[in-house]
């Protein structure tokens, strides 16, 4: 089960403190906020999201909760 979630201040902080946004210029993280059609979704642990063998056709960025 997922809930959507807003993307806020608190989460858009998470995005850019994370290895691959961190060190972009601020313009560049502002051209993403306004290009970029953000999903945030609030996922049960335990939920399999994609398979190894899946065709993904988005970026799935993990903001909270451990990983596996």
């Amino acid at each position: 089960m997922m809930k959507s979630l807003t993307f806020n201040d608190c989460y858009k902080e998470k995005l850019f403190s994370i290895p691959l946004f961190s060190e972009l210029p601020d313009y560049l993280k502002s051209e993403i906020l306004k290009r970029v059609d953000f999903r945030l979704q609030e996922i049960n642990e335990n939920t399999v999201i994609l398979e190894q063998g899946n065709i993904c056709c988005n970026l799935y960025v993990l903001l909270e909760g451990p990983w596996r």
